[in-house]
């Protein structure tokens, strides 16, 4: 495995884990800089964070909807289940979904977030970025906050319960 994979890999795991003693788990990430730019690490760590958005639209394509991701990928609309091609996902009123192609995508009614994937095989792990932008632009803006002289991205972020130390 290259180098920068083993280190992120390192990384993301120490991350995961709580953490104990005075030091936060993200010290890690300031104090050895990783070899990526500032923007490169927040977009690998938005695709992880997508993931399980993309899982769940699985999961509700395969529990709610009949929906057989392994068919899609091979046959595409020819597999879509017998059902209205869009409408409400029974048991998840706040849901919308829309089959096209080899895929599906669900929407939230309220929030108008918009979670879009097409498989490829029996798998959501396929992330496109057509997909992935569309759900960047149907997220709302989260309001401006900034960090002060005085805060830490502790302050700003929230400091977890089990890590006394972090400043």
């Amino acid at each position: 495995m290259a180098p920068i994979i083993e280190t992120l890999a390192r990384r993301l795991e120490l991350v995961s884990r709580t953490c104990t003693g005075a030091v936060a788990p993200w010290q890690a990430w300031l104090d050895e800089p990783l070899g990526i730019s500032a923007w490169q690490a927040w977009t690998l760590l938005g695709l992880i964070r997508h993931r399980p958005r993309q899982q769940f639209v699985q999961a509700v394509m395969v529990e709610r909807l009949q929906a057989e991701p392994a068919a899609l990928a091979i046959e595409g609309a020819l597999a879509h289940p017998e059902i209205p091609q869009q409408g409400i996902v029974p048991g998840l009123p706040a849901w919308e979904y829309y089959f096209h192609g080899r895929g599906c995508c669900l929407t939230h009614r309220t929030s108008g977030q918009s979670v879009d994937v097409d498989f490829h095989d029996a798998t959501s792990d396929w992330i496109a970025d057509y997909f992935f932008i569309r759900y960047l632009q149907s997220v709302r803006r989260p309001v401006q906050r900034g960090l002060s002289k005085r805060q830490s991205p502790a302050d700003l972020f929230g400091r977890p319960a089990n890590c006394p130390g972090v400043h």
